[in-house]
């Protein structure tokens, strides 16, 4: 079987994620009166953060060519970011108080630039002392993506984060405990559980069979990277909006 390129894909998302952000930074007034060094740093690390965050390990452009899930969440509200040192989400459940801000059916492309506008797009009417503050936020958030991408969301995080919340609906199964099988029977309540936390698209209707316990465990690793980036989004909308309504007197910390 031949693997998919991973490296193009990554290529590929990180060249709309630039495109995008160049047609953003480039459309404000403030950020184009700014010395070109403050520029170059605005842009590189706006790049690094949204790049992240639009594919968190290449999952959401899985998903975009094969919908195991329900929606594709961009955003969220209602969902607590204490700040920057905030630890990542390993919780595969979703926040009821969230909402979907930005819903992107039509394809990857149009998701990439719907997430960029809806994050960044504050900053196109900031003032030059808010687009400076931004600066300083954005290259803050900028080392924090590093915890981030470090933190990998492998079949093995995904088994181990259902096997904890979903014991009533999955067992180990193999030597090693290297697999996952689904022990609920068929429209249970605990499959039900588990099949509307992780927002899967279709029901499980066959839990016996071994394909079923792959496609949930590939859900739950889609269903975690868009945890972490409704996180993120969180984080730095949570800190462009305090830079807005106090004109860019708040430096981030």
């Amino acid at each position: 079987m031949v693997k998919p390129d991973t490296s193009t894909r990554s290529r590929t998302s990180t060249q709309r994620v630039r495109q995008a952000v160049r047609d953003l930074l480039t459309s404000s007034p403030s950020y184009r009166g700014l010395p070109s060094q403050q520029r170059r740093q605005i842009a590189g690390d706006t790049v690094r953060v949204a790049s992240y965050m639009v594919d968190p390990h290449g999952l959401m452009a899985a998903e975009f060519r094969s919908p195991l899930l329900a929606g594709v969440v961009v955003a969220a509200s209602g969902r607590s970011a204490a700040g920057l040192g905030e630890p990542v989400s390993d919780s595969i459940g979703t926040n009821p108080r969230s909402t979907d801000r930005l819903l992107a059916a039509v394809d990857f492309p149009r998701f990439v630039a719907d997430l960029v506008q809806g994050v960044f797009g504050a900053l196109v009417n900031a003032s030059v002392r808010q687009m400076e503050a931004y600066l300083a936020l954005i290259a803050a958030v900028s080392k924090s993506v590093d915890r981030f991408a470090e933190a990998n969301i492998t079949d093995d995080s995904a088994r181990q984060a259902l096997l904890s919340e979903f014991p009533d609906a999955v067992c180990p199964a193999g030597s090693g405990g290297r697999r996952l099988k689904l022990h609920a029977p068929a429209g249970s309540a605990s499959l039900a559980a588990l099949a509307a936390a992780i927002g899967l698209r279709q029901p499980v209707l066959e839990p016996q069979q071994a394909y079923e316990a792959r496609r949930v465990v590939a859900a739950a690793r889609r269903r975690l990277a868009r945890n972490r980036q409704q996180l993120l989004a969180t984080m730095i909308s949570m800190g462009i909006n305090r830079i807005v309504v106090t004109d860019g007197a708040v430096t981030p910390k």
